[in-house]
């Protein structure tokens, strides 16, 4: 079973609150989505990525196809009960890898040939293999193959790609149909430019899938391409269906994404920053290992109600990474991503209550309190309401 439903949509710009009906439970939208790679979300178990408000998660066939294997997650009955998570779970097609050297090696219009690190074996993925590999794999929604650029690729090669791509996503659709119940999501690129991201919404958009993916956004550009391309995207895509925007996880690009309409979004930035020693606060991102911090009796954020802020100081955990303790990494992931998922759900209430963009204004207005020039940067980027 999959269903997307719009509840309600804001008066004054593009941002709706909606719900995925699944077989393994409703999703409120707009949502963020932990990023569970090789099959757990860095540094957290499962117990506490649900406590904390996770609705779905993400990991990767290729790293999964790498290791542990397919056979292995087969023998125990799909990824749900590999990794103890009931709730919905999205598995990557492992076209991102190609921006990675480790695992990348050759690229042509049938397949993309992988390296795994890990014995230096070759395999040659075709659209067919990931979908055949996603199928053994079980999760309950499915990424079409695709090719994710690097910012920086000339017209002829980003067209060129992108053309591959929606090549590939119709293989994977008819490779898919009738053999598995899971839900395939094909994937819009086109780099950043216009006719190319338009022509490929449109493409992607006759594929008649429940939910599309955007990919190769967050990948280098430029924010204001960044929105300028999601501006295109979104008025070519049919407003019934779902939409994903892939790899981004700063406050400032969730609000912008969702004023766009956006419904759910991934990233692995707040497991990365806080295991590298940033938080974030009501107030913007802080180093917690300064030296101002050290005698910090106050939580990471005065205003969250997460179990790092309620039990535990800056001070202490300034002191866990100044000793090199794992456990201040573990503290500084959990409550990013309770940050996130928190922030998530105020910006479905500020939806539902009609004041999504007085929320937008006054979040951000508190993030960049410290970085004026930065928040200048941003009223001049040509987002959709002047702060």
């Amino acid at each position: 079973m999959f269903r997307f439903e719009i509840i309600k949509n804001d008066e004054k710009t593009d941002a709706r609150l909606g719900k995925i009906i699944t077989n393994r439970g409703i999703i409120e939208t707009p949502a963020f989505i932990p990023v569970a790679t090789k099959g757990a979300v860095k540094m957290l178990h499962s117990k506490e990525i649900s406590e904390i408000g996770a609705q779905i998660i993400i990991t990767n066939a290729l790293h999964l196809f790498f290791n542990p294997g397919v056979e292995v997650i087969e023998e125990y009955g799909g990824i749900h009960k590999f990794m103890n998570w009931s709730k919905p779970i999205i598995s990557d097609s492992g076209g991102f890898q190609v921006q990675k050297p480790r695992y990348f090696k050759k690229i042509t219009d049938d397949f993309i040939a992988f390296r795994n690190p890990l014995n230096n074996q070759i395999f040659k993925w075709t659209p067919e293999e990931s979908m055949r590999i996603q199928h053994k794999i079980g999760a309950d929604i499915i990424m079409a193959f695709d090719e994710c650029t690097l910012y920086g690729k000339n017209y002829e090669y980003m067209k060129k790609s992108m053309l591959r791509t929606l090549k590939w996503a119709d293989r994977c659709k008819k490779f898919h149909e009738g053999k598995s119940s899971q839900i395939l999501f094909p994937i819009v690129q086109g780099g950043t430019f216009d006719d190319l991201r338009e022509y490929s919404a449109k493409k992607t958009t006759e594929l008649q899938t429940p939910g599309i993916a955007i990919g190769g956004l967050s990948v280098g550009e430029p924010k204001e391409i960044t929105y300028k391309m999601l501006d295109v995207v979104n008025r070519n895509l049919p407003k019934s269906r779902l939409r994903y925007l892939m790899g981004i996880g700063t406050p400032e690009l969730i609000f912008e994404s969702v004023s766009r309409g956006i419904d759910l979004y991934d990233s692995v930035y707040p497991t990365r920053t806080g295991r590298h020693r940033s938080a974030f606060t009501s107030e913007g991102l802080i180093k917690i290992t300064k030296r101002c911090y050290a005698r910090d009796k106050n939580p990471i954020d005065i205003d969250c109600n997460c179990f790092v802020c309620k039990n535990y100081s800056k001070g202490y955990i300034n002191h866990l990474f100044k000793s090199d303790e794992p456990l201040g990494k573990r503290l500084m992931v959990l409550h990013n991503v309770h940050f996130i998922i928190d922030l998530s759900r105020k910006i479905r209430d500020s939806i539902r209550n009609g004041t999504f963009l007085d929320f937008k204004k006054s979040f951000l207005k508190k993030w960049f309190r410290n970085k004026s020039n930065e928040f200048k940067k941003y009223q001049k980027l040509g987002c959709q309401m002047d702060l």
